[in-house]
């Protein structure tokens, strides 16, 4: 049976706060560790953003003090500490642990009322052992995904799964993604556009390999990076030794990515694996096309023929898959038609009532 529906949940808490608890405001401590680049920071902010703050207060607290270039994104009205504040002595209604690696540091918090996890990362991909060890504390764990939480219900834990897929604030892409910036496209260009970390999971690389057999083909593609990390001198090195520096461009962090999204013909993430891509629900918000690798989360957002397009996730057959999608240009036109209409606008910006 799949896990406890995110409607069920706010329904027995509703009924739990008119019974007891009825003119307070709920007291919510959400811990992360840093407020670094990337998904998981980005989807945090987004969930700060849309909490209706009649309902609750909102602290977050994070562990590390050093690579936290996106703390200006906390919302001012969000009581912002330090690991090991007293001010997190108070009692909490809710102690959200964001990141699975951070399950310990539940056991520092004393006063509390419901505990809850909240995964990013796959948890497939860990020892089954190790996964019941993290999360037996918990009364409850948010997956972001129903592969995710077909995996967790299997391994019959003690928590609560519920299904709960990362939000997008459907308002703000469409805001910022009207913003001019300083690098546009070249229109006679077939553009594409990858917004991710760059790090071994994302499948960057992949990006590589396909560009090598477009350019082959004397096919005009410019292949837009969006994003830092790791992997950056590797794959620079890649992009340089098959010739391919004025095809595939590594812009570096860009904190909004929007009007890129906007302005290319398609976007496409090769990870090789993810819990959830943030940035497929973007792309899909302002009217784009996705192509994907067959990734957890893959199937929750795009129907494939639909709304976009899901290629097996196997380094053989990459290239093949995502040429022929590509230079199909009629069968991209009636995808693109649909990608908008599949992101409720109400259901991605109206305020979270309860986690």
């Amino acid at each position: 049976m799949m896990g406890i529906s995110f409607h069920r949940l706010v329904s027995k808490i509703r009924n739990r706060i008119k019974r007891g608890c009825a003119g307070r405001k709920e007291h919510i401590l959400i811990i992360h560790h840093r407020m670094g680049d990337g998904g998981v920071t980005y989807s945090l902010v987004t969930f700060l953003e849309l909490f209706d703050r009649s309902l609750y207060e909102i602290d977050l607290m994070l562990l590390y003090t050093d690579h936290s270039p996106r703390i200006d994104l906390v919302p001012k009205d969000v009581g912002l500490y330090w690991r090991g504040s007293k001010h997190v002595h108070r009692y909490y209604d809710f102690v959200v642990i964001n990141m699975i690696d951070y399950f310990w540091y539940l056991g520092h918090i004393k006063r509390y009322g419901k505990s809850l996890l909240w995964l990013h990362g796959d948890p497939r991909l860990r020892d089954k052992t190790d996964i019941k060890r993290m999360v037996q504390g918990f009364d409850m764990v948010f997956a972001p995904s129903r592969d995710i939480v077909e995996y967790l219900e299997m391994l019959e834990l003690s928590p609560e799964i519920i299904y709960r897929p990362h939000t997008i604030n459907y308002l703000e892409i469409q805001a910022k993604s009207r913003l001019e910036i300083s690098d546009p496209f070249d229109d006679h260009y077939f553009n594409i556009v990858t917004v991710a970390r760059l790090s071994e999971e994302k499948g960057i690389d992949r990006a590589v390999m396909v560009m090598k057999t477009l350019l082959r083909r004397n096919s005009r593609t410019h292949w837009y990076i969006i994003g830092e990390g790791p992997d950056r001198e590797r794959l620079e090195g890649m992009i340089r030794q098959s010739g391919l520096d004025d095809k595939i461009i590594l812009t570096g962090f860009r904190q909004n990515p929007f009007p890129y999204l906007k302005m290319c013909d398609i976007a496409i993430y090769l990870s090789r694996h993810e819990a959830f891509c943030l940035s497929i629900g973007e792309a899909l918000a302002l009217g784009k096309a996705v192509i994907c690798t067959d990734f957890a989360g893959a199937r929750d957002q795009i129907v494939d023929g639909y709304n976009g397009f899901i290629i097996r996730n196997d380094d053989s057959t990459i290239v093949d898959e995502l040429i022929d999608i590509i230079e199909n240009k009629d069968k991209l036109q009636g995808v693109s038609e649909n990608a908008k209409n599949s992101i409720s606008q109400k259901k991605t910006s109206e305020r979270l009532r309860i986690l």
